[in-house]
């Protein structure tokens, strides 16, 4: 299930567990969104290659990976490394938090990794 949602004239789209990438008609309801939850760790979800691919479709302007392989979680997950290279991202430091204004949002795609420590 997909979740879209708007505050502050920002639109955000958190793709939940999503397996496939989303047909015209599903991409074209969620044109515009600022920003993207994607999960990226394979499995029942979105592998790295495909998750990048619905990245490039959707054209978010900041997107947060999600639902992947960490120190905390060694389940049936991808880590991030394969959806990082597809985007071209070779220096990520997760964050603690994110914090946007529609004015704040970068002017082409930019991942940020969240820290899940936190």
């Amino acid at each position: 299930m997909v979740f879209i949602m708007e505050m502050e004239d920002i639109k955000l789209c958190h793709l939940g567990d999503l397996g496939h990438t989303p047909t015209a008609e599903q991409a074209e309801e969620m044109t515009g969104v600022d920003i993207l939850f994607v999960p990226i760790g394979g499995n029942t979800t979105l592998d790295g290659v495909r998750a990048a691919e619905v990245v490039s479709l959707l054209e978010a302007r900041l997107v947060v990976p999600m639902h992947y392989k960490t120190e905390a979680f060694k389940g049936d997950l991808e880590p991030p490394d394969r959806f990082l290279k597809e985007l071209g991202v070779t220096a990520h430091e997760p964050q603690p938090k994110i914090s946007v204004t529609k004015n704040s949002l970068p002017s082409t795609t930019q991942v940020v990794m969240l820290d899940y420590r936190g």
